[in-house]
């Protein structure tokens, strides 16, 4: 079966955190995964979003020539959204 799977991303550079959204719902339960990466919890048991805290440090060795590139347009030191459509094979 076919489907497409929609999915957001924000990144806010002022604390330098980012919130990967899976599935639309309310928060039930929150679990630290790892320090500073925590997977949030529909009520059904679905996972919602994953929250990264302190996330330049995983992605330093991408953003620091992203930021000294003229193409730094997704780069900026203000939040920055991302989104896309992509299609799973379930």
């Amino acid at each position: 079966m076919d489907r497409t799977v929609k999915q957001s991303t924000t990144y806010d550079a002022q604390s330098d955190s980012m919130y990967i959204f899976a599935k639309k719902g309310f928060e039930e339960e929150v679990v630290e995964l790892v320090p500073g990466v925590n997977i949030e919890y529909n009520k059904a048991g679905e996972v919602i979003g994953i929250e990264i805290l302190r996330v330049s440090r995983f992605f330093h060795d991408v953003l620091q020539p992203a930021k000294q590139t003229k193409s730094h347009s997704m780069v900026k030191e203000e939040s920055v959204s991302y989104k896309s459509k992509k299609k799973s094979n379930r």
